[in-house]
């Protein structure tokens, strides 16, 4: 007798990737996030987009030290822009139904 929880092959047709209307789904949602970031960026001051994009954005980020150069402040007042940069991009997402809960 043979069943079919005794086919490894059976196992294979089990697919952990999305099928393709969640496939849509997931990019379309992605999609859509990506549009609301923009959005918020573009409603930031310029020197804390400018600090979200080369800290953040960026790969690799810019250190801290390099971006507080070029932009001519102290490494901690850099620190200050960004924390206040990522707060404000914060709350524009949330004005827009984005979750930012995994942001840092």
């Amino acid at each position: 007798q043979h069943s079919i929880d005794d086919d490894d092959s059976f196992a294979l047709l089990a697919s952990e990737d999305p099928n393709p209307e969640e496939a849509v789904i997931a990019q379309s949602s992605q999609t859509l996030i990506r549009a609301r970031l923009l959005e918020a960026m573009e409603r930031l001051q310029p020197m804390d987009r400018e600090v979200l994009r080369a800290r953040t954005l960026q790969q690799p980020p810019e250190s801290i030290q390099d971006l507080a150069t070029r932009m001519e402040v102290t490494p901690a007042k850099l620190r200050q822009i960004e924390r206040r940069a990522m707060s404000r991009l914060k709350y524009e997402l949330a004005a827009r139904g984005v979750m930012t809960s995994k942001m840092h």
